[in-house]
């Protein structure tokens, strides 16, 4: 639960006009982020895993995804609208 509510404070810093190190930080932190959340919870269902898996692939600092910044962010808030879902998911 700590490491998607650390990945929604990166996203939304992210909104920033900080420099290009940034945001290579942030596709390590949230690639590796999500694979740590698929490997550690085990009542995760198939969708989840699915979705969480493709945004790591998405993220993941070693091939870069040329978006574009205004679709990066745009990426970014959804992204980070969904683990805030996932957060209430797993509370409730």
């Amino acid at each position: 639960m700590l490491v998607l509510i650390f990945l929604i404070i990166l996203l939304f810093f992210a909104l920033l006009p900080l420099p290009y190190g940034y945001y290579i930080l942030l596709r390590f932190f949230i690639c590796f982020g999500l694979i740590y959340e698929v490997i550690t919870k085990t009542k995760l269902d198939t969708e989840t895993i699915t979705i969480f898996i493709a945004l790591a692939i998405l993220y993941n600092p070693i091939i870069k995804m040329p978006l574009g910044k205004p679709i990066w962010m745009i990426v970014n808030v959804l992204t980070a609208i969904y683990f805030a879902y996932q957060l209430y998911e797993r509370r409730v």
